[in-house]
C-alpha cells in the first residue's frame, strides 16, 4: 500500500513537473518572437520604403527551439507561423514593406495566440 502510494504521488509530480516546463517554454519562446517582430517592426516603420533586408534574428528565435515546440504547440499554428515568416522575409526582399508590416502583426498575433491557448488555465485543462 505504502508503495503504491509513493509511485502514485511520484508520478503526480512528475506530470506537474512537465506541465510547468511546458507552460514556462512555450510562454518563454512566444514571447522571444513576439519582441523579436516588434523590433523588426520598429525597424521597418525607420527604414521607411524601398529595398529592405530582413535580418535574420526573427527566423532564428522561430527555429531555435523547434524541435521542442513541436512537442508542445499544435503543429497547424507552428507551420502558420512559419509561413507567416516567410511571406514577410519575401515580402521585405522584394520592398513590399506594406505587406512586410501585415505578416509581423500576423506573427505577433500567432505568438500571442498560442502564449494563450498553451498558458496553464484551468479552461485549458477540462
Amino acid at each position: 500500500m505504502r508503495m503504491r502510494l509513493v509511485i502514485m504521488l511520484s508520478s503526480f509530480l512528475i506530470c506537474i513537473c512537465v506541465t510547468v516546463f511546458s507552460n514556462i517554454y512555450v510562454t518563454n519562446a512566444m514571447n522571444a518572437i513576439e519582441k523579436e517582430a516588434r523590433i523588426m517592426e520598429a525597424i521597418l516603420s525607420e527604414a521607411g520604403s524601398g529595398d529592405f533586408p530582413f535580418p535574420k534574428e526573427l527566423e532564428n528565435e522561430i527555429f531555435r527551439g523547434l524541435h521542442l515546440l513541436e512537442i508542445l504547440v499544435p503543429h497547424e499554428d507552428l507551420h502558420d507561423l512559419s509561413v507567416q515568416l516567410a511571406d514577410a522575409s519575401i515580402s521585405a526582399q522584394i520592398g513590399d514593406m506594406d505587406d512586410c508590416r501585415k505578416a509581423l502583426k500576423l506573427i505577433m498575433e500567432s505568438a500571442d495566440h498560442l502564449t494563450k491557448h498553451e498558458s496553464l488555465q484551468l479552461g485549458n485543462i477540462f
